[in-house]
């Protein structure tokens, strides 16, 4: 059985909050939790989401729709 990890940091050192996620699990739920997460960019328009970047309806509702 493979696992893959990911993993991001947000904030800088010059920030008051800092944080690191970290997401793992079994390769094959990986790669159908990447398949899945791609089809709600497309969806949305998006190539990607970033949290400082959502600034519009729209932003927040593709943010939304990845943790639904």
């Amino acid at each position: 059985m493979k696992h893959q990890i990911f993993s991001d940091e947000s904030g800088s050192n010059k920030d008051r909050f800092r944080s690191i996620g970290v997401l793992t699990g079994e390769k094959n739920n990986i790669d159908k939790l990447r398949t899945e997460l791609n089809n709600v960019l497309k969806l949305c328009g998006k190539e990607f989401i970033e949290f400082k970047e959502i600034k519009s309806v729209d932003d927040v509702k593709a943010a939304s729709a990845f943790i639904e």
